[in-house]
């Protein structure tokens, strides 16, 4: 999408193609969403235009690079490398990456930010409660704001259920110590 000329003046950015992108960058990074007009996005013709020395990233959504035309392409030398934190068949790595030394591939890193992770851990809290799943909770949380863990009664049966969401690197070096 086009910025308003402003903005982009302001910003003293230009708008080019896609294309040109792909055909004038060492390296592309891809930051999009998933979507119908994002889906393989980076396809057999756009790795092609890419540079010998060119590195493809894709920490955004795996259905934005057609896989299996990167396999071929990583194989034959069209581009240098690539980064994959993303997949497109999640959790299941495409088999064409796997023995492949000039890739890099991650298990989904990206949400692994203690703000993410805190967000997702509530989610899943706020989804139980909504499905009324719970009706006793304990949310314990430490003095610099990290969630650290949630306690649940079920209602059922009155069992304990412990969700951990998340300990902050002190206390697991701690732990590990201990």
């Amino acid at each position: 999408t086009e910025l308003p000329a402003g903005e982009a003046a302001a910003l003293d950015a230009v708008h080019v193609e896609v294309d040109r992108v792909f055909a004038e960058s060492d390296v592309v990074s891809l930051h999009v969403p998933s979507s119908g007009e994002t889906r393989h996005l980076v396809n057999a013709r756009r790795l092609e235009l890419m540079p010998p020395h060119g590195i493809l990233i894709n920490t955004s959504r795996g259905d934005v690079v057609d896989e299996g035309a990167l396999v071929d392409a990583l194989a034959r030398g069209v581009i240098a490398g690539a980064g994959l934190d993303v997949y497109g068949e999640e959790p299941r790595v495409h088999p064409g990456l796997l023995g492949l030394q000039n890739v890099v591939l991650l298990p989904h890193l990206g949400s692994a930010t203690v703000e993410s992770r805190i967000a997702m851990g509530m989610r899943a809290f706020e989804n139980l409660v909504a499905c009324q799943l719970l009706k006793y909770c304990h949310f314990v949380e430490d003095t610099e704001g990290h969630a650290m863990e949630l306690r649940f009664l079920r209602d059922t049966d009155r069992r304990e259920v412990d969700f951990v969401v998340l300990r902050d690197q002190r206390q697991r070096e701690q732990q590990r110590g201990q």
